[in-house]
């Protein structure tokens, strides 16, 4: 049973995102992109720019969750906010050529890692 991928539309993207997505489409998901810094430092807001909608509301919405301080005793705090938001940008930086490439091509918010 052969399983045709969609075609492959570029149209609109800049040069880096047309090459990675060449790539990764020509080898059928086994190539799943190149570190992405603008991922990385712009997390959430890069996700909604680039239409990744599920993710950026989801990563938004776990560092909001934790960004709070939990008060275990008095005086003493446990803070996780900052490791969360670190844990979305390392992910995003890893992953978000791919994930973008999953919502543009295949129309899939949320692909299998």
């Amino acid at each position: 049973m052969d399983i045709q991928q969609p075609s492959l539309d570029l149209a609109g993207l800049d040069q880096y995102y047309q090459a990675e997505f060449t790539k990764i489409h020509e080898s059928n998901g086994l190539y799943k992109g190149k570190w992405n810094w603008w991922a990385f430092f712009f997390t959430w807001l890069w996700c909604l720019l680039k239409g990744c909608w599920l993710i950026g509301i989801l990563s938004m919405i776990t560092i909001s969750i934790v960004a709070y301080k939990i008060e275990i005793l008095e005086g003493v705090t446990l803070a996780f906010g900052a490791s969360t938001g670190i844990v979305w940008s390392l992910l995003l930086g890893w992953r978000g050529t791919w994930i973008y490439y999953n919502v543009r091509v295949h129309k899939k918010q949320f692909p299998a890692m």
